[in-house]
């Protein structure tokens, strides 16, 4: 099996099978069908998919990074470590074999600047609403597709999007079923994605942001007059346990 590296951008080393890129995303990418077992005890990381402006911010953030310490730099140190060689200590390995990714955000840290990328916001954006359109057609789309296209469409850059891509995941059954992410289907309230809205009958809610739920025409008495749907900004899963529980029940889960 061959193993790429790469760096977040807290500096985290991470790996992804050369031949299947969806491993990026690994943990468990089995369908896990409608189960309320998970969110009944807790809650998300911390990921908002509600609004997906945090995207923007998947930069290094400059208070994390060192400060200058060549003044307080050790001379013997520098010199037992090994200036022109890395070293972890019991084998020295030579320069011309350090990690260029490794290399590239050391450089990052060095310079006191944000690594550049070739993606924008804007892109990382149509990556995971993407991933979150198709995740609530389990039937259509199998999880292991959805998160391989999201890999290989960013390539070296998909850690910018992992958090994201776990919590689609965690959607996988629910999403379409239970609720679906207006941030999905940007322009749904002036009409756009009707069609492909209206296939998510049997979805009690509709997630979007604190900002639309408390200042949106369209939503109204908490709910959505587009969709019919109660809005929230997190599904209330006990509630929903309740709503579901028969049919839960009637098909032996």
């Amino acid at each position: 099996m061959a193993l790429d590296s790469e760096y977040d951008g807290s500096g985290y080393k991470i790996e992804a099978d050369l031949d299947d890129p969806a491993s990026f995303f690994a943990e468990d990418v089995e369908s896990r069908g409608l189960h309320f077992d998970d969110f009944l005890k807790e809650g998300s990381d911390g990921v908002d998919l509600a609004d997906l402006n945090w995207l923007e911010l998947v930069e290094q953030d400059p208070d994390r990074l060192p400060k200058d310490t060549t003044e307080t730099a050790i001379p013997e140190l520098e010199e037992a470590w090994g200036t022109d060689r890395r070293t972890d200590g019991v084998h020295v390995h030579p320069s011309h074999q350090v990690d260029l990714e490794r290399a590239r955000y050391e450089e990052s840290l060095r310079k006191n600047t944000s690594p550049s990328y070739r993606f924008e916001a804007k892109d990382l954006q149509r990556v995971v609403r993407k991933a979150m359109r198709r995740s609530a057609h389990p039937r259509m789309y199998a999880l292991k597709d959805i998160l391989h296209e999201a890999a290989e469409t960013l390539g070296d850059e998909a850690f910018r999007v992992k958090r994201a891509m776990h919590l689609v995941k965690d959607d996988y059954g629910l999403a379409g079923n239970v609720f679906i992410r207006a941030s999905a289907y940007p322009g749904y309230e002036q009409g756009k994605w009707g069609k492909e809205i209206k296939r998510f009958g049997s979805a009690e809610f509709i997630l979007v942001d604190a900002k639309t739920l408390n200042g949106a025409t369209h939503i109204q008495d908490g709910f959505c007059k587009v969709t019919g749907k109660r809005a929230v900004t997190e599904v209330p899963w006990e509630a929903a346990y309740k709503h579901y529980r028969p049919l839960l029940e009637a098909t032996g889960r």
